[in-house]
């Protein structure tokens, strides 16, 4: 499994079903996983627990990364 498919797979672990549920894995490249969220307040969600994600995607995945992106899903 490579790591983008790992960090996927965890993603949902890290951060529970009802965030998980307002963001999704866009891509994993040179350590900053890319996240399309949902609207711009789960974005400010997801951002104050950026360090949290970050931490729990990279144990869960066992991947190091770097940072997270977020993006809003366009309409």
């Amino acid at each position: 499994m490579c790591e983008e498919d790992r960090i996927v797979a965890a993603w949902t672990i890290a951060c529970g079903r009802a965030l998980a549920g307002r963001g999704v894995v866009l891509g994993f490249t040179e350590g900053v996983v890319r996240i399309e969220v949902a609207d711009g307040i789960w974005m400010q969600q997801m951002r104050n627990m950026q360090t949290h994600l970050e931490k729990e995607l990279a144990r869960i995945a066992g991947v190091k990364i770097s940072g997270i992106h977020f993006v809003v899903k366009k309409v």
